[in-house]
């Protein structure tokens, strides 16, 4: 079950950010806002409006985006909400119908080059915390892309350049470079790494050799003598 809520100002119970949750609790707790939410709270505090309750996700969704629009985004330009997305990617465990659901609404949506500039001016100067480095840290680690997705990530970058290709550096540039490593020099631990990823090894399926990086990528669990049989 899922509610719908909406956060006013107190000084003009102006809205100014719709939302949902799995219960009432989400609706008056502080966690995991944007910046612009904690800003308007900190200047002029905020008051709870729970307006629906007891209903099914997907449709708490619905009325999040339906609420979203009709109030306007103010990162767009568009209204009063400091909502930075137009709603519905909430989910807390979704269902796969409700996966596929919100998949389809979104699926070739194309945003305005104004939505798009405006949305890189909301982000510009925007530094995530040590903490939150951490926990996206610790949210990789152990994560691998599934087969599909490297073969799509493969087809996509057929063709394509490196970005650095035919780029020519200005002197300022190199000199700067050049400086910063001037007496610079690796720890024992980063040699011995280093030394150790260019080690010669042989995948025990295929029996190539190559060196350890480019092996572990293509080669011992992800042979494809393994994955055909």
């Amino acid at each position: 079950m899922a509610i719908v809520y909406q956060h006013r100002r107190v000084g003009t119970n102006e809205i100014f950010y719709v939302g949902i949750g799995k219960n009432r609790e989400r609706a008056f707790s502080h966690k995991n806002r944007n910046k612009h939410w904690y800003s308007v709270v900190r200047k002029e505090g905020y008051q709870v409006d729970i307006l629906i309750e007891g209903t099914d996700w997907l449709s708490a969704c619905e009325v999040e985006r339906g609420l979203i629009k009709a109030y306007g985004r103010r990162d767009l330009g568009l209204g009063t909400l400091v909502n930075m997305t137009d709603g519905g990617e909430g989910a807390i465990n979704p269902s796969e119908e409700t996966k596929e659901k919100i998949g389809n609404a979104n699926r070739g949506r194309v945003f305005t080059v104004e939505e798009i500039e405006k949305r890189k001016k909301s982000r510009s100067g925007y530094r995530p915390s040590e903490e939150t480095k951490q926990k996206m840290s610790r949210s990789r680690i152990g994560f691998k892309h599934s087969k599909e997705v490297i073969s799509k990530m493969s087809q996509i970058a057929i063709g394509k350049e490196g970005t650095n290709i035919g780029k020519i550096f200005s002197k300022e540039w190199c000199i700067n470079i050049s400086k910063a490593k001037v007496g610079y020099k690796h720890k024992v631990e980063s040699k011995e790494k280093m030394v150790g990823l260019f080690t010669t090894v042989t995948c025990p399926f295929c029996k190539k050799e190559g060196q350890k990086t480019a092996m572990k990528r293509w080669h011992f669990n992800n042979c494809k003598k393994v994955n055909n049989e």
